[in-house]
């Protein structure tokens, strides 16, 4: 969220979009348990709050993609 009132209203707001937005993945058949889901409030701004243009960009959802694949060691050269 931008930086515009209470800011625990804003975590709770995050937050709740967050879980918004996992429970839509889910719906188009992401399983639940490769997800997870947190809001942030005004505490990670990627822009000054100082303007109307910055508080927009900083209302925002982020993803993090990890690799599906586990590391497997390559075997030793013989």
């Amino acid at each position: 969220t931008d930086n515009v009132g209470n800011p625990e209203a804003n975590k709770l707001l995050s937050q709740l979009r967050a879980e918004a937005v996992r429970e839509r993945l889910v719906t188009l058949g992401v399983d639940l348990g490769r997800l997870s889901a947190e809001g942030h409030g005004d505490t990670q701004p990627l822009v000054d709050n100082a303007t109307e243009e910055g508080r927009a960009t900083n209302r925002r959802v982020a993803f993090e993609v990890r690799s599906l694949v586990p590391t497997v060691p390559t075997p030793a050269p013989r």
